[in-house]
């Protein structure tokens, strides 16, 4: 059933009300002249949440409503909901003097949240107002409309209709704050499960990294070891510190292969640039026999990398 469908059954049910005499005990010419127009905004509640200009609603009524709210509002920030009953023959878009009302109560405030059950009892239309964040869609404001509020007011039951309206208006809010929050958490996994994904393939990554440089330098390492071997092979009087075994491994690790322009061009034209800086720089040492002297003499320039002006090899 469309929106105009419904409002028109509240209309035609309401009008039977009146006539019937259903709401006669209600009303009064003196809360007739206070009714509003559509110029006219009536002031928030000054306690509750309920506005009653026709004493639609006892006081005990509203009491027992009103508890109703503050109760809700303690479980559920989708929505914040306050009722207004009047009556007046010069509001003829419910909707929007409904939306000007809740503007002008400042309804669900920054949240904007709020929901406004508007009931005119001179036409019988009646709108759920929503505000821009507040949890509810149009079905559910119809269902409200439909199958809670009309068939209690159908009956005479001003007050479980007011009141189950209001709860009702809460529990649709509540679900679809749950549903938002479920769609949130999904979201937030699928994220989530993404950084995972990026994380591990980074570890992996690093992983792989670093495996390949610890293979690397264990290679040259070797590289090294085994050029010691020779050196103390061919002089078994040469003795080899730990220290210098260190040393000699970094420095192989870095200089891992022969200067492309040739090792003789290479250490000519670093020698070159030491008589013009006055800066002394790492040269290639082929071997063991040859770092070795290089070593003793300054062993800051031949430990690793060194004073290498070119970068790495």
């Amino acid at each position: 059933m469309s929106e105009s469908t419904v409002i028109a059954k509240h209309k035609l049910i309401l009008v039977l009300f009146l006539v019937m005499g259903a709401f006669l005990s209600h009303l009064s010419f003196a809360r007739a002249a206070e009714s509003p127009t559509s110029a006219d905004i009536p002031s928030a509640p000054k306690e509750g949440y309920i506005r009653d200009d026709v004493d639609f609603l006892t006081p005990a009524d509203e009491q027992d409503i009103n508890a109703v709210i503050d109760a809700a509002n303690k479980n559920t920030d989708g929505v914040r909901v306050m009722v207004y009953i009047f009556s007046s023959s010069e509001v003829s878009n419910i909707a929007d003097y409904a939306g000007e009302v809740s503007k002008a109560w400042n309804l669900g405030g920054e949240e904007g949240n709020g929901a406004l059950l508007a009931v005119n009892v001179r036409n019988g239309d009646m709108r759920i107002y929503r505000g821009r964040n507040a949890t509810l869609d149009n079905a559910s404001t119809n269902e409200i409309l439909q199958y809670v509020l009309l068939p209690k007011l159908s009956e005479g039951d001003f007050k479980n209709g007011i009141g189950d309206a209001v709860k009702s208006i809460y529990q649709k809010a509540a679900q679809a704050e749950k549903v938002q929050q479920e769609e949130k958490n999904q979201a937030y996994a699928r994220q989530l499960h993404g950084v995972w994904w990026v994380l591990g393939a980074l570890s992996l990554y690093l992983l792989g990294v670093a495996t390949y440089r610890i293979r690397r330098r264990q290679k040259f390492y070797r590289y090294a070891d085994a050029q010691i071997y020779d050196a103390v092979s061919k002089d078994p009087q040469l003795e080899v510190s730990d220290e210098t075994r260190r040393a000699y491994r970094k420095y192989r690790a870095f200089y891992n292969h022969k200067p492309d322009e040739g090792i003789l061009p290479y250490n000519s034209r670093l020698k070159s640039k030491t008589a013009e800086s006055h800066e002394e720089y790492t040269q290639y040492a082929d071997n063991f026999e040859e770092w070795l002297p290089l070593y003793r003499a300054n062993p800051d320039l031949y430990t690793g990398e060194g004073n290498n002006p070119d970068g790495r090899f």
